[in-house]
Order: C-alpha cells, then structure tokens, then sequence
C-alpha cells in the first residue's frame, strides 16, 4: 500500500534522520509526494528533500547589485538594505507556502516582538520570496499582516520578489538550495534564517523554524560588529559561543569562568569596602570618644 503524504510530514517525522542526512540541518517543505513506508528509510526520502541542503558560506559578500521588486512595485538594489551600521536578518521563503514558512515568519514577528530592538531602526529584516510566481499583492498583504503583529511606531520588515535568476543567485551565495515540485507548485527548501553584517557579510546561520529570542540577538550583535547590544550584553555574550553544528549559542566554561570571576571580583570589592567602611567608623569613635 502507498501513503501519501506531505514533505512538511517527512520533516516532522524524520527531523532527526534529515538532519544527520544533511549536515544536521533542519529542513521544511511544502510539497505533496508518494512514499511507500516498506522502503528503507534513506531510499524513502522523496527526491525533492534529498536536494535540499544548506552549505554555509560564512563571511561570503553577498551581490548587493541584485535587482528586486519590493511590496509596492518599485525596483530596489539588496545593497539599500545594507547601510554599513545596522545588521540585516534575511530570510528565504516564499508568500503562498501552505506549510513552514508562514510558521517561520511568525516565529520571526513573535520573537522580534519581545526584544527591545526595532526592526528598521536598529536592524533591518528582509525576506525574499523563492516563487518567482509571486505578486507584489502577495508581498505587500504579508507585510502588513506582520507589521500589523508587531504594533510598534517606525517598525520595518521588507518583502521582496523577483524573476528567478536574481532569486537564484542570491540563494547560491547564501549556499541556500531548495527544489521545486512541478505536481503541486510548491517548493522543498531548509528552514534557516541568516544573519548578515552591515557590509553585506553572511555572518551567522540560525537553523530551524522558531530561533530563540537570545539566539537571534546574540548574532545580531555578532553581525553588528559592536555596534548592538549594551556593555551589559556584550560581556554575557563573552559566556556563549556559537555551535555550528545546531546553530545556536551554547554557554562554555570559560566565558562562564570570567562571569564567575568579575562576580567574585565584584563581590570581594563590596566586602573590602564595608570592612574599610566600619574600620573608619571605629576609629572615629575612639578618637571622639
């Protein structure tokens, strides 16, 4: 008997599988395929998975002279989104995705929501529809839907399209590669978010659907070059280093060891300062006693 199911099923029950299979990165899909469940587990991944893969290209410049047309129908430059003194969160998806990309879009507007930053002020957020298909209609309903989410004064997130050479270039220096399925129109593609630097640089690669909040910051601050992030911040940025491998800041011992240490520090300051403090006291009472 064959089942017939979704990719976005295949991500969901294999997630692990897939990401062993592909550099450990998480995958998200959209297209409905036919996969006989007696085939062996690696023979049954549909064909349009098997070519999705993330290779990261950090540090890569990515073309900034790339044409595309935003949510009301003028013609941009990438390079306008890159300004040399905010970092840009990027994201590849595409505007009628029936599955994972509407679910990553939201996770970007929820934790976008609950930082103190300002998307368009102290960072920039720009998506890029992969269907060359898409409309400016569909680019600008998006749009408003997130920012109608976020509800916050002078918030930005900018959604663009094109024809599908422009598309295609910026995914190949982004190591970005998806397929598409010509039964159901719809495409098979990593659910990953980029994090590029205010020159144009790839600097950090989120992988999964819903990044956390501390994740997203710490690379916005990585990509910011200093430039994000109070002096609080960038010292418990010390304690984290970035985890290739699942795409997420983890503690380490010793950033861990040098909080420890300017706590103890800190605290053995305070201490001094009281026996300085009462020792002064004492004296003064004996000399005026």
């Amino acid at each position: 008997m064959t089942l017939k199911i979704t990719t976005s099923t295949v991500f969901i029950l294999l997630g692990p599988a897939l990401a062993v299979a592909q550099d450990r990165k998480p995958l998200d899909a959209g297209a409905v395929l036919d996969v006989n469940p007696k085939v062996e587990a690696h023979n049954a991944l549909p064909p349009e998975v098997q070519r999705v893969k993330v290779s990261e290209r950090i540090g890569t410049l990515v073309n900034k002279n790339l044409m595309f047309t935003d949510h009301t129908g003028q013609r941009v430059t990438l390079g306008q989104f890159f300004d040399g003194q905010r970092p840009v969160l990027l994201s590849l998806n595409y505007y009628n995705c029936p599955t994972l990309c509407s679910l990553q879009l939201n996770a970007y507007a929820q934790a976008m929501g609950k930082m103190d930053w300002l998307p368009g002020k102290d960072f920039q957020v720009v998506t890029v529809s992969i269907n060359p298909e898409n409309t400016t209609e569909m680019a600008a309903t998006k749009r408003q839907a997130y920012l109608d989410e976020l509800n916050r004064e002078g918030v930005q997130w900018h959604f663009l399209l094109d024809d599908k050479k422009a598309v295609e270039e910026l995914a190949q220096s982004l190591g970005f590669e998806y397929s598409y399925d010509e039964r159901t129109g719809q495409y098979a593609h990593g659910a990953v978010s980029y994090v590029l630097t205010p020159e144009g640089k790839i600097a950090r690669y989120l992988y999964g659907i819903s990044p956390s909040v501390r994740d997203l910051k710490f690379a916005l601050m990585d990509a910011s070059e200093g430039r994000l992030g109070t002096t609080v911040e960038r010292f418990v940025l010390n304690c984290f280093h970035f985890d290739t491998v699942t795409g997420r800041y983890t503690a380490f011992a010793m950033g861990t060891m040098r909080w420890g240490g300017a706590a103890t520090v800190f605290g053995l300051g305070l201490w001094l300062s009281a026996l300085w403090v009462r020792d002064k006291r004492r004296r003064f009472r004996e000399t005026f006693a």
